[in-house]
C-alpha cells in the first residue's frame, strides 16, 4: 500500500503526434517525400503522354502516308526530357509495333534556341 493506495500505476499518455518510440505520428503515417514526388511527377507525365500521344500518331501516319518508314518528331517542353518519361513513350512505340530513339538537343545561345529532344519513330515490317 503506498500513499493510501493499493497500488499506482503511472501512465504517460502520448499527444497524437508521438509515437511509442518517440517519433512523430504524423511522419509515421504521412505519405513519404518520394512518393508524393512520383506522384506528382506520374500525374504531369500521364496528362504530357495524353495530349501528345494523338499528335505523335497523327505524325506518324501522315509520314507513312508520303511511303516513308520514319519521322523525326522535336519537343522542346521539359517533361520528354527525362529518361524516365522517355523509357514510359519507348514502351508505348514498341507495344504499336514501334521503335524509337530520343536525341537530345543543347541550349544553344547563340541561336537562342532552348534545350529540346528530337524522338525518331521507325516502323517497317521487321518489326510487325
Amino acid at each position: 500500500k503506498v500513499g493510501g493506495c493499493v497500488g499506482s500505476i503511472i501512465v504517460h499518455t502520448m499527444s497524437n503526434k508521438e509515437t511509442a518510440d518517440g517519433s512523430n505520428y504524423s511522419s509515421v503515417h504521412e505519405e513519404s517525400l518520394g512518393a508524393k514526388a512520383t506522384r506528382i511527377a506520374q500525374t504531369k507525365s500521364t496528362q504530357w503522354l495524353e495530349t501528345t500521344w494523338p499528335v505523335i500518331q497523327k505524325t506518324i501516319l501522315d509520314t507513312a502516308a508520303r511511303g516513308l518508314f520514319h519521322c523525326t518528331i522535336r519537343f522542346a517542353d521539359v517533361v520528354p526530357q527525362d529518361t524516365e518519361n522517355q523509357a514510359r513513350l519507348l514502351k508505348i512505340l514498341q507495344k504499336q509495333n514501334l521503335r524509337g530513339t530520343f536525341t537530345p538537343i543543347e541550349r544553344d545561345e547563340e541561336k537562342e534556341t532552348e534545350a529540346a529532344v528530337d524522338l525518331t519513330v521507325y516502323w517497317s515490317p521487321e518489326l510487325i
